[in-house]
């Protein structure tokens, strides 16, 4: 999906956002498969780190000798996340600490255990190892888990997998559940949207008119034989033969059409220029339904 994310962890002196405080942030900010950047930093947090916590995550005050405030970074952390979604195993408990120090208080936060929940019904278990597993995902072999930075690369791959397990879904499916998230602040409807969208919009590789062939919008036979402008050879002057009807008319489909026009769309993709607005596919509705026609 055409969508930048920020997949977060944070490690913290316990589980109290009121009387805790936090020892690591790692974050990522990614594209698809595509990394882009990572951020990471040690804090020192002004109060003594549980022997347990020591334990569980192997942060020791020795390793904090020299770290800065919580109040230090605060800038730089709003700057990497910026308003992109917020992708975390049971994020609600990192947000709960980062939106106390003024953070991200408007930003997305994308719940991998729920979306989990809902893509793996028969899974079992839900804590991030055992997600992992269970679908097979491979983490870097130096990675430790209950470190910010490693638990971010860990949420990252799971949500790529889960992603991938929701592309499976029938598509009447994901319509139904993008239609009713529409209507709710539901963080997890940014994920049924960006599916719907997907599995109309998203076209294959090739000209205009294959990926609109490709869509039911044009007949295969029309991008080999027909429409010169959207021929794979670029130096093709053949001239079109006219234009026949054909015995079965097929209707337009308006919906894909309306999704052509819209944002992150096919035009938008391909026309560097043109800038997706709502007056140019509002009028969609409104025409009739027309049929295609192919050449012979």
């Amino acid at each position: 999906m055409a969508r930048v994310y920020v997949s977060l962890d944070i490690e913290t002196t316990g589980l109290d956002p009121e009387q805790d405080a936090i020892l690591e942030i790692g974050a990522i900010r990614f594209k698809g498969s595509q990394v882009y950047e990572s951020y990471h930093t040690l804090l020192d947090p002004g109060r003594p780190i549980p022997y347990k916590i020591q334990q569980l995550t192997g942060i020791t005050p020795a390793d904090l000798k020299g770290a800065p405030k919580i109040g230090a970074v605060l800038s730089e952390v709003r700057r990497f996340v910026g308003d992109n979604p917020i992708i975390g195993h049971n994020i609600g408990f990192d947000l709960s600490f980062l939106v106390r120090q003024g953070l991200f208080e408007q930003n997305v936060g994308i719940d991998t255990f729920e979306l989990a929940s809902i893509l793996l019904p028969h899974a079992g278990r839900y804590g991030l190892s055992a997600l992992l597993k269970y679908l097979d995902v491979k983490l870097p072999p130096d990675g430790q888990a209950h470190r910010a930075l490693d638990d971010a690369e860990a949420a990252r791959r799971l949500f790529e997998a889960l992603l991938d397990q929701a592309r499976r879904l029938d598509s009447r499916i994901i319509e139904e559940v993008a239609q009713i998230a529409s209507k709710t602040d539901w963080p997890l409807a940014y994920i049924f949207r960006d599916l719907g969208r997907e599995r109309r919009y998203t076209p294959p590789a090739g000209t205009l008119g294959q990926q609109l062939a490709a869509k039911g919008l044009m007949d295969d036979s029309a991008v080999d034989g027909g429409f010169a402008l959207m021929r794979s050879d670029p130096d093709s002057r053949a001239f079109d033969p006219p234009l026949k009807p054909v015995t079965n008319p097929t209707p337009l489909d308006i919906r894909a059409l309306s999704g052509l026009l819209e944002d992150d769309g096919l035009f938008e993709r391909s026309f560097p220029k043109f800038d997706a607005s709502p007056e140019q596919w509002t009028c969609w509705p409104a025409w009739p339904a027309r049929s295609t026609s192919r050449t012979t």
